[in-house]
């Protein structure tokens, strides 16, 4: 949405014009002679200085008083400045299936990031010798007692500071995304491409158990995503991968 129609932007602008307006106030009260009944008069110096100001272009003030406007000036755009850096709009979430090259694209892009879940779900202290994929599908690692909720507080925080996150497409997940109102996309392979994506796991050092059981969800997944409402789901073809995808929807 165009800025200079923000909703939220006008209240806050508003609400710092009022507090403007009412310190003005409070001077010109304060430069008053306050009558009997409650009445106050301005003081004839007082009149004659702004009725001066009133009916003098800006190009024609003293240059305090042309200062005391860009004063003024520079308090509104230092208030737009710190709404907009305290309203960052969200980054967007992208809930993607295995080998589809989340790695690769936030790698690539420094406003990308990959949430991978095995390093929220498993303790991965001790295993930093082992590559990333080769420990999917091991019992190596014992799982971490703050799962899922440490998985979904950063991302939540991600999300402050990225403008693409990649996320896993865990169920429970997708379900926390539309009960707190994230609005979220899912990448998932178009069918019968299980021969290629098991490729690809193999190719990138994962091991049997894994590509076995993530080549299975494949057709398995494509009937559960109907119970969930994303923004769109973003079904990749053959040898198209998420940067691909994401360049034709125009998200990247």
């Amino acid at each position: 949405m165009d800025r200079l129609i923000n909703k939220g932007l006008i209240e806050f602008l508003s609400a710092k014009e009022h507090k403007r307006w009412t310190k003005w106030q409070r001077y010109l009260h304060s430069n008053c002679i306050k009558c009997e009944d409650g009445s106050l008069i301005i003081p004839k110096e007082k009149v004659e200085r702004w009725e001066r100001q009133i009916n003098t272009d800006f190009e024609d003030l003293s240059e305090e008083e042309k200062q005391a406007d860009r004063n003024q000036v520079y308090e509104i755009l230092n208030n737009i400045k710190n709404f907009e850096k305290n309203n960052k709009p969200k980054g967007i979430v992208i809930a993607g299936f295995g080998a589809i090259g989340k790695t690769y694209l936030s790698k690539k892009y420094a406003n990308v990031i990959d949430m991978e879940s095995g390093f929220f779900k498993h303790i991965n202290i001790g295993f930093e010798h082992i590559d990333v994929e080769k420990r999917k599908g091991t019992s190596i690692r014992p799982e971490n007692p703050d799962w899922p909720s440490n998985y979904y507080n950063a991302i939540l925080n991600a999300r402050k500071h990225y403008d693409i996150i990649l996320t896993s497409m865990h169920w429970d997940l997708l379900k926390f995304y539309e009960e707190i109102q994230i609005p979220y996309y899912i990448a998932f392979p178009e069918q019968n491409l299980e021969d290629e994506y098991a490729k690809r796991c193999y190719s990138r050092g994962n091991n049997e158990i894994f590509t076995e059981h993530m080549i299975k969800n494949i057709k398995l997944w494509n009937e559960r995503l109907k119970n969930y409402k994303p923004l769109k789901i973003l079904y990749l073809k053959s040898n198209e991968f998420l940067e691909d995808k994401l360049k034709k929807e125009k998200i990247l």
